[in-house]
This record gives C-alpha cells, sequence and structure tokens, in this order.
C-alpha cells in the first residue's frame, strides 16, 4: 500500500482552493466510520472535502477509506495477493495443461448434464 500511496495519492487529492466544478469520481457522496454512514461534502472553510462527526470536521482522505483504496488500487493493477497484503498484480502466463484440465471438466459437466436430463425423462 506503501508503494501505491507513493505513486498515486498525488492524483486523488480531498483538498482544492476552490470547490471543483464536477466532484471528483475519487470522491464518495457517503463514508461509513465504524459503521456509520457520514455525507462526505466540500467544506470551503477546511479548503476540501470531508464530512462531520460530532462537532468535529474530518478531512475525507482516499488513502485511508478501505473501499474506496481498494477500487483505486485495483483501477492501477495492484491486487491482494496470497501473503495477505497488496502487492503489483504479475501476470501469470499458464501452460496447455490448464486448457486440457478445462476442457476435461467441461466434458465432465456435459455428461453429468445428459446423464440426468436421461434419468428425468
Amino acid at each position: 500500500m506503501r508503494d501505491f500511496e507513493a505513486k498515486h495519492a498525488p492524483q486523488y487529492a480531498s483538498k482544492f482552493p476552490q470547490e471543483p466544478v464536477s466532484r471528483p469520481a475519487h470522491i464518495p457522496t457517503t463514508i461509513l466510520v465504524n459503521s456509520q454512514p457520514y455525507p462526505v461534502y466540500y467544506d470551503w472553510r477546511y479548503g476540501g472535502y470531508g464530512y462531520w462527526d460530532g462537532p468535529v470536521w474530518r478531512a475525507y482522505e482516499v488513502m485511508r477509506d478501505a473501499v474506496m483504496l481498494n477500487a483505486l488500487m485495483n483501477r492501477h493493477s495492484y491486487s491482494v495477493y496470497d501473503g495477505g497484503g497488496y502487492g503489483p498484480r504479475v501476470h501469470v502466463h499458464s501452460s496447455s495443461g490448464g486448457f486440457f484440465a478445462g476442457l476435461l471438466c467441461l466434458l465432465v459437466l456435459v455428461v453429468i448434464v445428459v446423464v440426468v436430463v436421461r434419468r428425468s425423462s
């Protein structure tokens, strides 16, 4: 996640000197915090998007929003890897053995469907 943040955080800002004409796609209309929904909106006094948590203004940070961060990381070819963390998506080329295994599974499925149809007739 640090790699993603270092490379992409600047393009997903939530602070702006004035309200953008249209809401940036990476700024949601609501955010869940401790299972509570909060509306996210632009507040000129704080110069950016955020939400009110009781009497406290909280700036919206896309890098701290797990839902949006996951979507953005996926868009930039990052994904969860087997080690339980995030990393750049690696493309693995499979051999023809995968093709034949898939073909065998399809053949078995067709045989099962034929047997079930014949028994029910």
